[in-house]
């Protein structure tokens, strides 16, 4: 009878999960070194036959076997996940967490989310807990340093940091470019150009090709509203265009929700052609160019980057991602 209690017991806890390898091995007739290999937590040099890989199997299964994720994560010498290091949500791309975590996993690798504090270094640096980190922001220059010192591999997304290695930023020159050639190839000569903070990457880049690039299109040299210089952007852009009857084009380079109405006004009282730069999804159905790149590319070009470096690898970068023109 106790013998009977004794083996139901034990069934009992091998049916919840708790089954080890060395159980299996027993159960199996083979090594831990084998089954290990098997169920992905052992040498990979370890040899074994069709027949003994379906017998491992079939008693795992069996039995509900789960990895314990530290002692695989112990034998191959990574954590298996990454970690997002972020101060603001909002810096990182539209629905870029969801292709981060789904390009993650054929890696092999989860996704961890840190907040930055301003009075402590974040956990996933000054512990050894993640395999690598992303940053879709610009960051102290302490942070950076840190990170460099102790060797932690790491990505930088659309920072100001663009001639790296390990950096990927998007191609605003080429987007002010086409945004001109649009123009030209519409017949029209009179640009307005609205330009957000100049410190930030972006502004600075397009600011500076189309004030170096227009008359290699056949323009002439674009009005720019810098809206953090003005009370309200919708209105002082309003006034450009009242003061300037001759303006025929506008390449709006923020938030475009905001000059929506404005932006239909335009489209009925005279003929002009529109681009801005596509953020947020929005309900208009302006005749406009919108330029925008592609959701999924980003998050697994900074995953795949990542575990290059994450591997040893000389990173390929840096990479300029081109943003997608949509015509009206």
């Amino acid at each position: 009878m106790k013998d009977g209690t004794a083996t139901s017991r034990s069934r009992r806890s091998e049916d919840a999960g708790r089954i080890t390898i060395g159980r299996i091995a027993e159960l199996s007739g083979t090594s831990k070194q084998v089954v290990s290999s098997i169920l992905g937590g052992g040498s990979s040099s370890s040899r074994f036959s069709r027949k003994t890989f379906s017998r491992v199997t079939g008693i795992a299964r069996k039995f509900n076997y789960r990895p314990n994720r530290t002692s695989v994560n112990l034998v191959s010498g990574r954590h298996g996940s990454i970690t997002v290091l972020f101060k603001s949500f909002y810096k990182i791309p539209f629905n870029a967490v969801n292709f981060l975590i789904r390009h993650a996993e054929s890696y092999g690798q989860t996704v961890n989310f840190e907040i930055m504090k301003d009075d402590a270094l974040p956990r996933c640096i000054s512990e050894n807990s993640s395999d690598g980190i992303i940053l879709f922001e610009d960051v102290d220059a302490s942070i950076l340093s840190t990170l460099e010192r102790y060797g932690v591999p790491h990505v930088l997304v659309n920072t100001g940091i663009r001639n790296q290695p390990n950096s990927i930023t998007f191609d605003e020159e080429g987007l002010v470019r086409s945004a001109m050639k649009y123009f030209s190839d519409s017949g029209k000569k009179n640009p307005v150009f609205t330009s957000g903070d100049l410190e930030l990457y972006w502004n600075r880049a397009r600011l500076d090709t189309a004030l170096s690039g227009y008359a290699g299109f056949g323009l002439k040299r674009p009005i720019i509203l810098e809206t953090p210089s003005v009370k309200d952007p919708v209105v002082a852009l309003e006034r450009i265009f009242a003061d300037n009857p001759q303006a025929d084009c506008l390449f709006i380079g923020e938030e475009f929700n905001r000059y929506a109405i404005l932006v239909d006004r335009l489209c009925r009282s005279r003929d002009i052609r529109i681009a801005y730069v596509f953020s947020a999804f929005n309900h208009y159905n302006f005749p406009v160019a919108d330029f925008s790149v592609e959701q999924k590319e980003v998050p697994e070009k900074a995953v795949g980057l990542l575990n290059q470096i994450i591997n040893g690898e000389k990173p390929s970068g840096p990479f300029r991602m081109p943003y997608n023109m949509r015509l009206p």
